[in-house]
């Protein structure tokens, strides 16, 4: 599993700007992962149950919608490894986690189906977000009730009984999803470039156990150890 670290783009090269990255990083890690391990867990289900299991893996973040002010999107081919395989992308907006679960995963739901027809071949949204018909098919396939939004076409997506049933499947706790951006999307904030780095978990777990050495000295060699290595192939 990757964790995303949003870092400025300024700062890229100080090392230290790495350094508070990834010890932020390090106090999110158990929110941020659960979040990301019950989405992936949910994905997994519904594509079994809508798709036949038939959707390729894709890659599902926690991302700042930033001014987009939506609750999520699919991306195609977003991602790339070492080995030129590239990794489609569902995004669920952090500022948007305090929603019910309910409301979470429609969402997810919406942009499995958007997913659904990329991968066969159909057209399904235009550039300016307008949802043809096609989505509206694809969505019922997913358990979606769909119906028109005014220039964003058939964009409005709700639970229907069989969507319900299947979420009700995964007996999530009310607050499973307890991580979220501390600012909504209303809110003005001063935009700033920022680079995403993908890092493996394997990475913050480690520092999550170096973080719990009483004996500082040590701890701030085994942290400036871990960054380095990280560092040394990023």
């Amino acid at each position: 599993m990757l964790v995303l670290l949003h870092i400025k783009e300024k700062a890229i090269n100080k090392k230290c700007c790495t350094y508070s990255a990834l010890l932020y990083s390090v106090c999110m890690l158990k929110e941020y992962t659960h979040a990301q391990e019950v989405l992936t867990t949910a994905y997994n289900h519904f594509n079994k149950q809508f798709a036949g299991g038939e959707l390729k893996d894709a890659l599902i973040t926690v991302q700042s919608v930033g001014r987009k002010r939506a609750y999520g999107w699919f991306a195609q081919n977003a991602w790339k490894n070492k080995d030129e395989k590239t990794f489609h992308e569902i995004n669920i907006g952090a500022e948007h986690f305090k929603r019910s679960n309910d409301d979470i995963l429609e969402t997810l739901l919406h942009e499995m189906a958007h997913l659904w027809n990329h991968q066969n071949g159909i057209d399904d949204c235009t550039v300016t977000q307008y949802h043809k018909k096609t989505f509206a098919d694809a969505a019922k396939r997913f358990g979606l009730t769909c119906e028109k939004m005014g220039r964003f076409g058939y964009a409005k997506t709700g639970l229907a009984d069989e969507s319900k049933k299947s979420i009700n499947e995964l007996t999530l706790a009310p607050d499973v999803f307890s991580i979220f951006r501390s600012f909504g999307t209303n809110r003005k904030v001063k935009e700033q470039k920022y680079i995403t780095i993908p890092i493996s978990i394997d990475y913050l777990e480690r520092l999550q156990k170096v973080m719990e050495l009483t004996d500082e000295g040590k701890k701030g060699k085994a942290v400036e150890a871990i960054i380095d290595e990280y560092l040394s192939i990023a």
